[in-house]
């Protein structure tokens, strides 16, 4: 976490920490929802993971197919449901089945914490090359658990040319390079897949860096390190009582960590292999952890700051002939949308429903995005939602939409005036502090205006109407 300085930034952020719940595992009943036509999912970031979730229906026949556990909870409180996809519009699902309500909510709680967590969402490179290990040691093994030498090939090259620096890099580590020899997972750790990393994909300015500095020979000493890092590393524009210059404490450090040679390490010598680690390691993200912190005045009136918002939410694809979908609005507010659309029209059966008007699009009902909505709205944000209504409906419709806002968010929503901060012209709206936790509904209402012996229809912006 280079840059979190005491007395500086208190950073936060927590890393990834994996309960004991996970780590001894359960046992689950899968079935799988695929999007034929989009990657893999160990190829894909996990959206969501959801417990009791009302986003889809099990038939009948397939609760009996998958009721695991005590038959007199209903299947859907047992089920967690991971959400992934390589965009918020391509996305698949995979449900898993648990014995009770207890463990599907703790594999959902923690997992959810997984997905979401900052830090591993900006990974440093040394972290993303463990991930890619784990999944090439895990995934398409013979029936015997071992690992296809050509499945290491495919991973490094696309030609012959590289294909021969593979199994070079394969014989450095003395490891099976034929095209049809297989690797004992148990004998190929991830120092040997770094090694073939190194051998495949050299790094040439990092022997620059020990022609200059360590004047040509395969280690820098504890001085020369301080000495890279003063002059080669450090911003000069950075203050020098905040971020002091590095000493010989900080290069025995990093030392002590990153050099896999012992005796170098001993010596208090750095090899290339140890800056290696040290440059693809978490102190050398491409951003600073402390920049994903919170740092910015979060009080000062809600129409100060610019909202992450969504236009024509509901729409997955074109704005003529494009699908609506309930899911992409909570997708939306998992990335951290704070604003989300809905375009509202009357419905059949007195049920508004969410549509680009005058379209070919497809529609939804106005009451599952709602629910939709509430069920995501402050996953992984607390700031407060806005929800835009392009409001279409009749005064019928309109009363069933505020039913169905005021029954589904219940305390979440904002229906009067915080206090010290009424609707009135000239009055500061409240902050984003204020409405932590809040949903506030942008509408347009119609109200009746006396004019003489007529009446007009005056168009007047409110805030928490329904």
């Amino acid at each position: 976490m280079a840059g979190a300085k005491p007395g500086v930034h208190a950073l936060q952020l927590k890393p990834v920490e994996v309960p004991e719940e996970l780590k001894d595992g359960n046992k689950f009943i899968k079935w799988e929802d695929v999007n034929r036509d989009i990657i893999e999912a160990s190829d894909c970031i996990p959206k969501e993971i959801r417990y009791f979730t009302s986003s889809f229906f099990l038939q009948d026949k397939l609760k009996e197919m998958v009721q695991f556990g005590p038959p007199d909870i209903p299947v859907e409180n047992k089920t967690v449901t991971v959400v992934y996809g390589p965009d918020m519009v391509n996305i698949s699902f995979i449900n898993f089945v648990s014995n009770s309500e207890g463990v599907a909510k703790i594999w959902t709680d923690s997992l959810l914490k997984i997905a979401t967590n900052v830090l591993a969402l900006n990974a440093s490179p040394m972290q993303n090359l463990k991930k890619v290990y784990a999944k090439l040691i895990v995934k398409d093994l013979t029936k015997e658990g071992k690992l296809p030498v050509k499945n290491v090939i495919k991973l490094f090259s696309t030609s012959k040319e590289e294909r021969k620096r593979v199994e070079a890099a394969l014989a450095t580590c003395s490891l099976p390079t034929g095209k049809n020899d297989v690797i004992n997972v148990e004998k190929f750790f991830f120092e040997d897949f770094i090694t073939i990393v190194r051998k495949v994909c050299p790094r040439p300015e990092l022997d620059k860096v020990f022609a200059e500095v360590g004047t040509k020979k395969p280690y820098l000493t504890m001085e020369q390190v301080v000495d890279f890092l003063n002059k080669g590393q450090r911003d000069p524009r950075l203050n020098e009582i905040l971020y002091p210059y590095a000493n010989n404490k900080k290069a025995l450090d990093i030392i002590s960590r990153y050099e896999p040679n012992k005796s170098y390490a001993n010596k208090g010598h750095l090899s290339v292999d140890g800056l290696y680690r040290y440059l693809m390691s978490d102190e050398n993200t491409m951003v600073d952890p402390v920049k994903f912190d919170l740092s910015d005045d979060m009080t000062q009136s809600l129409s100060h700051y610019f909202i992450n918002s969504s236009h024509n939410t509901y729409l997955t694809g074109h704005q003529f002939t494009g699908k609506a979908s309930v899911e992409i609005y909570r997708q939306a507010l998992l990335v951290g949308c704070r604003c989300v659309e809905l375009d509202c029209w009357d419905g059949n059966d007195n049920e508004p429903i969410i549509t680009h008007g005058y379209t070919m699009c497809t529609d939804v009902l106005f009451k599952d995005v709602v629910e939709a909505i509430a069920e995501s709205a402050f996953k992984t944000s607390d700031w407060p939602i806005i929800l835009s209504f392009e409001n279409h409906c009749s005064p019928k419709q309109q009363a069933k939409m505020a039913m169905h806002c005021r029954t589904t968010f219940g305390d979440m929503l904002l229906v009067e005036d915080i206090y010290g901060y009424p609707l009135s012209a000239g009055t500061p709206l409240p902050s984003p502090k204020d409405l932590l936790g809040k949903i506030l509904i942008k509408n347009k209402k119609k109200i009746k205006k006396r004019a003489g012996k007529d009446w007009s229809i005056v168009m007047m912006p409110t805030v928490g109407s329904t």
